[in-house]
């Protein structure tokens, strides 16, 4: 891109040099500006999470589904520059999700709850080996009846956790998530 030409009646004119730049590094006015977007107040995430909560802890499965789906958005990283991770821990949202995982005959609440769980365990392991999720991944992994979609996310679950520490890398190998991670990936590899 060419520098930008200073005419030369600007030249004559400005006093010194520092007002030619002003002049061609000038701000937009607020009208050449876009308007900027709303992004929601704390208070408004937390009405939100609330929400969801209560959705979260209903008996209603459609209910769950809906309100797992909103609160995955809520803890990813990936669509959300300020996850709210630590606000769903407080709440002790964890336990729930590790039922829905055992939620064999809902398959879509299941995975939500995988990858909510997988987003948990990137930030905060701990909670989620607390909470008894491990085994039950492991149960999972060992089911044939999951899609390779589930299986993966479930050996991402894993491996967030095992990452972690040393610690948390004995967990899931004592919770036996070798085997069934071998036989998947030979599995899905000569498919």
């Amino acid at each position: 891109m060419a520098p930008l030409r200073r005419s030369k009646r600007l030249k004559a004119k400005a006093t010194s040099t520092s007002e030619v730049d002003r002049f061609y590094t000038r701000e937009k006015k607020p009208r050449d500006r876009e308007p900027p977007s709303r992004l929601p107040s704390a208070a408004d995430r937390d009405l939100d999470l609330q929400l969801v909560m209560s959705g979260i802890l209903s008996d209603d499965s459609k209910l769950q589904l809906d309100s797992t789906t909103q609160l995955l958005n809520l803890v990813s990283v990936e669509d959300n520059p300020n996850p709210m991770i630590d606000q769903v821990v407080q709440l002790g949202a964890v336990p729930r999700f590790v039922e829905f995982l055992k939620r064999d005959d809902y398959p879509q609440l299941q995975f939500k709850a995988i990858l909510v769980l997988k987003n948990i365990a990137a930030a905060n392991t701990q909670v989620v080996i607390n909470s008894g999720a491990v085994p039950v991944f492991v149960k999972l992994l060992e089911s044939s009846s999951h899609d390779l979609q589930t299986c993966e996310q479930v050996a991402w679950s894993l491996g967030n956790i095992a990452g972690e520490s040393f610690s948390c890398c004995d967990v899931v190998l004592n919770c036996g998530a070798l085997r069934p991670l071998l036989v998947k990936t030979c599995y899905y590899h000569n498919a």
